[in-house]
């Protein structure tokens, strides 16, 4: 997958889909229309009703898609390490990197997200889900005495949310790393 942040010659479906979470990290959500996200992506409006029924389905393909990609990356890197600590880092450290370096779409993915309507909510409550059960799957290389309860990987998994969503509204995002 190219995008999200890819350069280069793309298909304008992929050009769009950066361009609504580009546009809705810079601006928020609810000020983008689809002469912002046409316009960013230099593309027609025919063009964007080829592929997307409106605002919020476009938004809404551009999540899962971004969403997806984002959560390989972290479970890539944390599962090309040896141990369950050294991959949480591994994942947090890719997971800053891209706020870092992909603010206004990490702005989109983690902050507007909550302003874009019920399918994109339903996505994020469900990648929330694999994520808190990545991370709690690393019990099973703790003793049991010393493991947490299963329910600290939700609250871990809220508590990096909170933190990187508070730093992307202040603009901080490239000093998470």
């Amino acid at each position: 997958l190219a995008f999200p942040g890819a350069h280069g010659s793309r298909p304008p479906r992929e050009r769009i889909l950066e361009a609504i979470l580009v546009a809705s990290g810079e601006m928020g959500y609810e000020q983008v229309a689809v002469r912002h996200v046409i316009e960013r992506a230099q593309t027609s409006r025919a063009t964007f009703y080829k592929h997307f029924e409106d605002r919020e389905d476009c938004f809404a393909q551009a999540y899962a898609d971004a969403a997806e990609w984002l959560y390989r990356r972290m479970i890539g890197a944390a599962k090309r390490q040896d141990s369950w600590r050294e991959g949480l880092r591994a994942a947090l450290a890719e997971l800053l990197e891209f706020c870092a370096t992909q603010p206004a779409i990490a702005k989109a993915l983690l902050v507007e997200v909550h302003a874009a309507g019920e399918r994109p909510l339903a996505m994020r409550r469900e990648l929330m889900e694999r994520l808190s059960r990545a991370l709690d799957s690393a019990r099973r290389e703790i003793p049991t005495r010393q493991a947490p309860p299963p329910v600290a990987s939700d609250f871990i998994v809220g508590a990096i949310d909170t933190l990187l969503s508070a730093k992307l509204l202040d603009g901080d995002a490239a000093r998470a790393p």
